[in-house]
């Protein structure tokens, strides 16, 4: 039997400000909402859905986001995704808080992604 393929989760960037969480779905997505005033001290970085930080550079009241990698953090995404899911309605996500303490990165972006379409 063949190896089971890991799931991946691509294109999504979130912009995590202590308990709130922004996810965009495309890095144009994030460009085009985020100004310049969001990007400061402790504030320059975006996660891609693997876990990797990259860089934020604002120019003018516009940001770009870079391929600049800040750090190789998929433990931190979860962690912030799974703070945030265990705090949703349960009526509201489709996973038992169990299931959420246990998940890994890209079950929980799955079901951030679902729990915001549901909201």
């Amino acid at each position: 039997m063949a190896p089971a393929m890991a799931r991946v989760v691509t294109g999504m960037y979130f912009s995590i400000d202590g308990r709130d969480i922004i996810m965009f779905a495309s890095r144009a997505s994030a460009e085009r909402f985020l100004e310049a005033y969001d990007v400061g001290p402790g504030q320059d970085t975006i996660f891609r859905s693997d876990g990797v930080a990259v860089r934020l550079r604002p120019s003018g009241r516009r940001v770009t986001v870079t391929d600049d990698v800040v750090a190789k953090a998929p433990a931190a995404l979860a962690e912030a995704l799974r703070r945030f899911l265990l705090e949703v309605r349960p009526e509201t996500r489709s996973l038992a808080q169990d299931r959420i303490r246990s998940a890994d990165l890209p079950e929980l972006v799955e079901e951030f992604v679902r729990t915001e379409k549901a909201r």
